[in-house]
């Protein structure tokens, strides 16, 4: 039988090489001498990016390593001996420009104290690698010297090694806390763009690196270490602007219960593309604050005076508190575009004043809490005005659900803002969650406090063109605030949501009303999502089944609807419009479980 890569053109053989992986190049290299030289002339697409690790590869794979050339430019490398592997990747002449180093093996050579063989290694690409991220011990790797002597380095990471937790907080210990290296040996970087995940000194860890890199753009700070994080100054927060005036990205996280010490992925590739744009601009233009306390997120304000004019994202978060945040009274944002704002008392904020002109504001996230008698109306008022507003998550609870009174304990012991409250519909609380069919009294359910006047002019978001994604929580919604919610014509995405074991004030007349006002209007909404409603029945159902554009369906923790309910919505769905009507169901006890899993 005739070799096919001889026979067929080179451009037909190449578009079949090019749909074989990795994996099937080196495979195909094993069937015989000429297949071993030609297919990964014809593959070098497929390895711009290579994944090594202990497991997908042999440690020295000479086909694997046959296949790499300068075309090589992204490497992943995990639970190896990273400097035997970035020998080879030299050896085999890759212009490495990002590389990845998680769960890094000590060689025989090297000590845990100084590495010198993996200085040296990385030292190979000082003049292409421009991306570095290492996930390791932060004691081993010292960012000064990697920084000294890999010249072209924009992007650097360094992420904290959960394996060895215990030693970092004895480390951290007073006496036993270490510089990066010696001050004395200035030198200015290329870096635009810092995360430190567990630098938790400033002076000694943090500000070492800042007088580096005068270009820096965009910053990551956090610490995952419990009982061992990094507090924020007004000076802190000052000398890091001073070090660093080209510096318009920052997120800046204190705890590490209420937010994950690693931010998304895609807000990460996001700062890092913004920060290797050209260009010199002053003014912070994104600030993500992320508190134990409001004394966490204070000694920022005041920096924030001279980019009033310049903030596009603002993120503010207590995990203990709803405490006033005054200073904002004295500031105003014309170009902000996100704002969040979680456990942070927002009754004590001018919204007038200071949000009243963020005319471009398209995305807001309010977490808080009220007093009885006290309401979110002027809120609501001020986001009317926003004719850019897209998406509102509002998530309004009353302050004493939540503060727990602390009494006989120390002085100093505890938390004096109190617990903080709970997720709202936890997914991985549903295998906690039971239910008795024969014993279940709804008046043994604890009622969520009469909120009927908390917020009666969200019919006034009707004003609004171009919101699509409204969130609501309890107190936030009442049987005729539901009603003004389907005159929102822009309105595609509704999610109403209360907190686990408290029954949302609505009866089943009113969300019946809802559901047929829904039809009525022939609202735009496609996805509904009601959770921990009790009230919501078959009957319910059968009326949102004639909502023609309502496609998707989610119920969460809804006892009362049964089998029935659910084959009339999707029976009925297909009656009134052709589009694909689906419904997800969660903890509905009465549903069978063939149901809740289609």
């Amino acid at each position: 039988m005739s070799d096919f890569t001889v026979i067929l053109p080179l451009e037909i053989l190449h578009l079949i090489v090019f749909h074989l992986d990795q994996h099937d190049c080196i495979q195909c290299m094993a069937v015989c001498h000429r297949w071993y030289h030609l297919i990964p002339t014809y593959m070098t697409e497929a390895w711009t990016s290579i994944k090594i690790s202990s497991q997908s590869w042999p440690k020295f794979n000479v086909r694997l390593l046959h296949c790499l050339n300068a075309h090589a430019k992204n490497a992943y490398i995990a639970n190896m001996d990273t400097a035997c592997v970035l020998n080879e990747l030299s050896s085999s002449k890759c212009a490495i420009t990002l590389l990845d180093i998680k769960s890094h093996i000590y060689g025989e050579y090297e000590c845990f104290a100084v590495e010198d063989t993996l200085y040296t290694a990385l030292q190979q690409f000082s003049s292409s690698l421009t991306d570095l991220t290492i996930t390791s011990h932060p004691f081993d790797i010292s960012p000064l010297q990697l920084l000294s002597q890999m010249h072209a380095l924009t992007h650097f990471t360094l992420l904290f090694d959960d394996e060895t937790m215990e030693e970092v907080v004895w480390m951290m210990r007073p006496g036993n806390s270490s510089s990066y290296a010696d001050r004395s040996n200035r030198f200015t970087s290329k870096i635009v763009f810092l995360h430190l995940n567990g630098a938790l000194n400033y002076e000694t860890r943090v500000m070492p690196l800042l007088q580096c890199c005068p270009g820096l753009k965009a910053m990551i700070l956090s610490s995952s270490i419990d009982g061992a994080r990094m507090p924020i100054t007004d000076t802190y927060f000052r000398t890091t602007l001073t070090y660093c005036p080209q510096l318009q990205y920052i997120e800046w996280s204190f705890d590490d219960e209420s937010h994950s010490s690693s931010p998304n992925d895609s807000k990460v590739q996001q700062w890092k593309s913004l920060a290797s744009q050209t260009g010199y601009d002053t003014g912070i233009r994104e600030l993500s604050i992320y508190g134990e306390e409001l004394a966490d997120i204070e000694p920022t304000i005041p920096s924030l005076q001279q980019s009033q004019l310049t903030l596009k994202s603002l993120e503010l978060s207590c995990l203990y508190g709803f405490e006033d945040l005054e200073q904002l009274g004295d500031l105003q944002f014309t170009q902000l575009q996100q704002l969040s704002i979680s456990k942070i008392k927002v009754t004590s904020i001018d919204w007038e004043y200071v949000f009243g002109s963020c005319h471009k504001l398209e995305h807001v996230s309010i977490v808080s809490a009220v007093r009885e008698g006290e309401t979110i109306d002027s809120i609501i008022t001020v986001l009317t005005s926003f004719a850019k507003l897209q998406s509102l998550f509002l998530d309004i609870k009353f302050y004493a659900d939540f503060v727990i009174e602390i009494e006989d304990e120390p002085e100093g012991a505890g938390n004096p803002f109190g617990e903080p409250f709970d997720d709202v519909d936890d997914p991985e609380d549903d295998d906690d969650y039971e239910f008795d069919d024969e014993s279940f009294d709804e008046d043994d359910v604890p009622v969520t406090r009469n909120h009927s006047q908390m917020c009666q002019n969200l019919g006034d978001l009707s004003t609004n063109g171009q919101l699509y994604s409204l969130y609501l929580t309890s107190i936030c919604v009442s049987g005729q605030g539901l009603l003004d919610i389907c005159d929102i014509r822009s309105l595609k995405v509704l999610e109403i949501s209360v907190k686990r074991h408290h029954r949302l004030c609505l009866e089943a007349w009113e969300l019946e009303a809802f559901a047929e006002k829904l039809v009525a209007v022939e609202s735009n909404i496609q996805s509904l999502l009601l959770s921990s409603i009790i009230r919501v029945t078959d009957t319910v159902l059968e009326h949102l089944a004639e909502a023609r554009q309502l496609s998707l369906l989610t119920l969460h923790r809804c006892p009362h609807i049964t089998d029935k309910g659910v084959d009339l919505f999707i029976e009925n769905g297909r009656k009134v419009g052709s589009i694909e009507r689906k419904i997800r169901l969660r903890t509905c006890p009465r549903v069978s479980q063939d149901r809740c899993t289609n």
